[in-house]
């Protein structure tokens, strides 16, 4: 079922619904996945895709694949997935990728905290309102 609603989906239908999004996104793609185009992991192309978004941030790992490992090698066909994704899935996550995945936690959070500090009312403040 996943499958052919997947395929189902036209070009149009997925930017659609990608121009819906308004929240923080932080987009990463690998350079050696064969199943997700890097292109769309470009700046501007990101920022065509999402021009709702409440903030963008974009990378390109070099080596890593579409199972968030890295492979220096040259990068499987994808009709040879079945029998490499096994394999690199044993492997530990690309660690650039945890790396992002952090800075950008931390990033998100901490500019929402400073944010609700800013405009919540302390208790002495509400009771003299």
């Amino acid at each position: 079922k996943w499958m052919r609603e997947h395929l189902a989906l036209s070009e149009e239908d997925m930017q659609a619904e990608l121009a819906k999004v308004d929240c923080h996104c932080l987009a990463i793609a690998g350079g050696n996945d064969r199943q997700v185009r890097s292109k769309f992991c470009e700046p501007t192309a990101a920022g065509e895709l999402l021009p709702m978004s409440a903030s963008l941030e974009t990378h390109t790992l070099l080596h890593m694949t579409h199972v968030l490992r890295s492979m220096e090698d040259k990068p499987c066909h994808l009709l040879d997935a079945t029998t490499e994704y096994p394999r690199l899935g044993k492997l530990p996550l690309e660690p650039e990728l945890l790396s992002i995945i952090g800075k950008w936690c931390q990033g998100i959070l901490s500019n929402q905290k400073s944010s609700n500090s800013s405009t919540t009312a302390t208790p002495e403040e509400e009771l003299s309102m």
